[in-house]
């Protein structure tokens, strides 16, 4: 509980001090890296931290497999979003703005996934959390990877 915690104070302290930097037009491609990459090790930290902690707990599963595809799933996923988030790029590579696999990456993309961390601390699902996240990075990859395929053919 006090890990999920933490983690959502730091989402929100993270959240507004990037708000902060773009309202002060204090933002910078070195800043945004080091958010982005610091923000993903997080990820990667947590996900291999749930799934220690399911091995310390005693808990019958492969927890080191879905540690590892959840960690891998997020360096997959910050190697196809960087590009896109970065100042200066545009999502516009992926489709319209209404269109309904982009909306989907850009609300997938956000840092929701804290949200479900704590309630699943507290009703002792932090496995269940696990699976799904281990599963889930490697649904948005492949969405994300698709969508720049397509638009690379589009473009070409």
């Amino acid at each position: 509980l006090l890990g999920a915690t933490l983690l959502q104070l730091q989402s929100i302290i993270d959240g507004v001090d990037g708000e902060l930097a773009r309202l002060m037009l204090k933002e910078s491609r070195v800043g945004f890296w080091y958010d982005f990459t610091v923000d993903n090790l997080t990820h990667i930290a947590v996900f291999g931290g749930i799934a220690a902690g399911q091995i310390a707990d005693g808990k019958p599963g492969s927890w080191v497999a879905l540690g590892a595809m959840a960690a891998l799933g997020v360096v997959v996923i910050t190697v196809l979003m960087g590009p896109l988030l970065a100042p200066g790029a545009s999502l516009d590579r992926l489709g319209p703005p209404e269109g309904r696999m982009r909306k989907m990456v850009e609300r997938a993309g956000d840092r929701d996934f804290t949200f479900l961390l704590f309630p699943a601390a507290v009703f002792g699902l932090l496995g269940e959390f696990l699976w799904l996240v281990a599963v889930g990075t490697w649904v948005f990859a492949a969405i994300v990877a698709f969508l720049r395929l397509r638009a690379r053919r589009v473009d070409a």
